[in-house]
């Protein structure tokens, strides 16, 4: 009987791995380009001030009266509330955080908003 040796030329492996071809040089360029415009634009519009932001903001404070001077409705407390601080009013409305008491008196609630 003769022995004749196999060499890994003789029969493909199941295991043999395909290699990917090399993706081109004009393919990577243009990626990397595409990525620092990106990142060009995103860093400018960052830096931009928001313009519908800023008017609403321009609206709100022209609208809204200095708290404690324009509300002539009556304010709502009693012996729970802590503290009022007043976001904003007009002459018919007015929205406060409170800090209130709860009823059974062993805990203090810090955010409780409230509209009158």
């Amino acid at each position: 009987t003769s022995h004749i040796k196999r060499t890994m030329c003789d029969k493909p492996s199941s295991k043999t791995r395909r290699r990917r071809p090399p993706l081109s040089q004009n393919f990577i360029l243009i990626v990397n380009v595409i990525i620092f415009f990106l990142t060009i634009l995103l860093h400018l519009n960052s830096r931009l001030p928001s313009s519908s932001s800023s008017r609403t903001n321009d609206v709100a404070k022209s609208r809204l009266a200095v708290p404690g001077t324009a509300y002539r409705g009556t304010i709502w407390h009693n012996e729970r509330t802590v503290a009022i601080e007043t976001l904003g009013e007009t002459k018919f409305a007015r929205c406060d955080v409170h800090t209130v008491i709860t009823e059974d008196g062993k805990n203090i609630i810090d955010d409780w908003l409230f509209l009158e």
